[in-house]
């Protein structure tokens, strides 16, 4: 994998990720809160009033979200007309699915139906999270994690004023409304700085939207379904004290699975870039990550059972003893998750995926079948058990497919070797006598399965290696300190960075350039003199020290073709440049117009206008798909003259959003 691809994952993983571990952590401590200070009966209203609007969020969404990072990156020269017709789908579902909960709020548990219609009218922003690849495609990642920390915050901040001021169900359904609505104006706000919707009404991108969205909308939906039956049929059977214990256990789930869609997403595009021509490698690094996950995995699940009942006093209160029982069957669930999106992930990439559509909704119906059979006798455990039963069954499916289209991924010797060495280990966790000290029960136990683990060579030598491997990192995992830099480039980046649109780059093709008479317009050639083009840039002083042979190397060499740059001469002297290069960090092609640079004694006599837009020609020409720009923050008369002439601000670093305010201000222009 290039250095692209991987600063690409490492980017995404990085961004996204901090906004999933903050709209997880806010929900999560806010879940914590309710069910200490409000007991299993209010915290399962609480849970669920948010399950009816989960599934209502997944009508809305229709599989929309998916589809956007696929269409937005194809349709570059359309982006405006495909955004504005996306938002408007997507407000129209909304509203529609609004006006289809409320009719179903008669058919719903009648002592929270006024907390169901509080949240039903907040359905449209509910279903808002829609705008990371839209963040990603236009290259400003760290606007995924600023809208989600402001979600959070405002989460936290108004779910705390309802506790303190009014600790009631309508106040904290109203205030997780309001926060999803701060988020939108956020997200929306944030979005128009580098795509603003074009509202002109196309059929064409509506079928296609649809056309793509619905088999994903629809499995997606069976899942939530199946996913989300037990809180509804547990408050139809039981007792919504019921729903708050399998809710407080099941949060785990989420968890895990939110870490599971994190490091497995990044897969996809790996195993596709793979499966074709490094298929058998890709077999067996792929069964090894299947042997390493039960290696680790079952151990983490036996242990569940020890420390259940502790975990959930600790964060819940002493009345949430009895989910322990429910955690313990959900830890496997967990587990499986992993597997199935494991599974999943190579299926999208072999492109085998039609089986979703019955899969899924087979799923639901077990789903809904095993709990109503369950759940009488068994309450929430119950639940916990059509869960696990219903992920084995969706595991089990994807896996066939996988197996049969892409070859056995399952070794039978490694296997036996996994299920010998943790049959010891639940033995020695669950035989020895119950006056036992736990603690000291947990510590042989893991001694003689690591024992075991390293007798039976459970991760054969170079094991950790070859599981390592499969993210293809190459050499950037042996140069850690180019990684540390780059995510600390999220943090903090030292110039400031702009997009060009590709219509602005356009203005320069097949265009005459005029200039003052006295100049002359060139492009590099075998007689240009590169130490008479060092000299042009040490006049500057802000760029450093020049030679020939470094102008050579780092600018001449990175050229998008080999006359790509313009230089201006006055006389026989050089006193202008401006140069379009390539990224040779990415095979995709993105460029930078860079060096842009007048020799003082010639500025402001028309020339600047000659260099933009000649140079920038270069890129549509070459059939570049993004065009940037680094500057310094102190380059104002730079700054200004890049963003009246159609270049747009990045916010591609934290620091960034502090930086372009600035900026602005200081050149007399308005953020828009």
């Amino acid at each position: 994998m290039m250095g692209g691809t991987v600063k690409s994952y490492v980017t995404n993983v990085v961004a996204q990720g901090l906004g999933k571990g903050a709209t997880f952590g806010a929900n999560f401590l806010i879940f914590v809160l309710v069910a200490r200070l409000g007991g299993a009966e209010f915290f399962g209203q609480y849970s669920y009033v948010l399950s009816f609007l989960a599934v209502a969020v997944a009508v809305a969404d229709f599989g929309m979200t998916s589809v956007l990072g696929k269409d937005i990156a194809q349709v570059e020269a359309g982006a405006a007309v495909y955004w504005g017709n996306y938002l408007g789908l997507r407000l129209a579902i909304s509203l529609l699915v609004t006006i289809l909960a409320l009719a179903a709020l008669p058919f719903l548990a009648a002592d929270i139906r006024p907390a169901l219609l509080t949240g039903a009218l907040f359905i449209p922003f509910l279903a808002s999270r829609f705008f990371e690849p839209i963040y990603q495609v236009f290259q400003s990642p760290w606007y995924s994690s600023a809208t989600s920390l402001l979600y959070g915050g405002s989460f936290i901040l108004l779910s705390g004023l309802a506790l303190w001021l009014h600790p009631s169900l309508i106040w904290l359904i109203l205030a997780y409304g309001l926060a999803n609505a701060a988020y939108l104006a956020a997200a929306f706000g944030v979005s128009l700085r580098i795509l603003r919707p074009r509202l002109t009404f196309s059929g064409q991108w509506l079928r296609r939207i649809l056309a793509v969205a619905a088999p994903l909308g629809i499995a997606s939906l069976f899942t939530i379904i199946a996913g989300r039956a037990a809180i509804f049929i547990l408050e139809h059977l039981r007792s919504m004290e019921e729903v708050g214990l399998f809710n407080a256990a099941f949060k785990f789930v989420e968890l895990t699975a939110m870490g599971a869609a994190m490091i497995t997403g990044p897969f996809i595009p790996i195993y596709a870039a793979r499966i074709t021509k490094e298929r058998q490698s890709l077999r067996e690094e792929f069964s090894l990550t299947l042997e390493a996950l039960a290696v680790f995995g079952i151990p983490a699940a036996l242990l569940v059972p020890f420390c259940s009942s502790q975990l959930l006093s600790i964060l819940y209160g002493p009345a949430f003893l009895p989910a322990a029982a429910v955690l313990n069957i959900l830890a496997w669930v967990g587990l499986l998750i992993f597997y199935s999106l494991f599974f999943t992930a190579l299926a999208v990439a072999l492109g085998v995926i039609r089986f979703a559509w019955w899969s899924t909704g087979a799923a639901a119906l077990l789903s809904i079948a095993l709990n109503f059979l369950f759940i009488p006798s068994l309450g929430a455990a119950g639940s916990a058990w059509a869960a696990l039963i219903c992920e084995i069954f969706l595991m089990s499916i994807t896996a066939g497919f996988v197996i049969r289209h892409f070859g056995n991924v399952l070794r039978f010797g490694a296997w036996l070797k996994i299920t010998v060495a943790n049959t010891g280990l639940f033995l020695l966790l669950y035989g020895l006598p119950a006056t036992t000290n736990p603690l000291l029960t947990i510590a042989l136990a893991i001694g003689a399965y690591a024992g075991a683990a390293v007798l039976l060579r459970l991760l054969p030598r170079g094991g950790i290696a070859g599981f390592i491997s499969c993210l293809d990192f190459g050499d950037d995992l042996r140069h850690l300190g180019r990684i540390i830099k780059y995510l600390w480039g999220f943090i903090y980046f030292r110039q400031v960075m702009m997009r060009v649109p590709v219509a602005v780059a356009r203005r320069g093709v097949d265009c005459a350039s005029s200039h003052p008479g006295g100049y002359r317009i060139l492009s590099p050639d075998r007689d240009t003199d590169f130490e008479e083009w060092a000299g042009l840039l040490n006049a500057d002083g802000g760029f450093g020290v020049w030679n020939g042979e470094r102008v050579r190397e780092e600018i001449a060499s990175y050229l998008v073709t080999p006359e790509a740059a313009t230089l201006i001469y006055h006389g026989r002297h050089l006193v202008g440049c401006f140069c379009a290069c390539r990224d040779p960090s990415t095979t995709r092609k993105r460029g930078y117009g860079s060096w842009f640079f007048i020799h003082p004694e010639h500025r402001h006599r028309g020339l600047a206008e000659v260099l933009f837009y000649r140079t920038l020609a270069y890129f549509p020409k070459a059939g570049y798909e993004e065009i940037l720009m680094l500057s310094d923050e102190y380059r104002l008369p730079a700054l200004h003259f890049y963003l009246s002439h159609g270049v747009r601000p990045v916010y591609n670093s934290l620091v960034s959003f502090f930086r372009w305010p600035r900026i602005m201000k200081k050149i007399g222009r308005e953020e828009d």
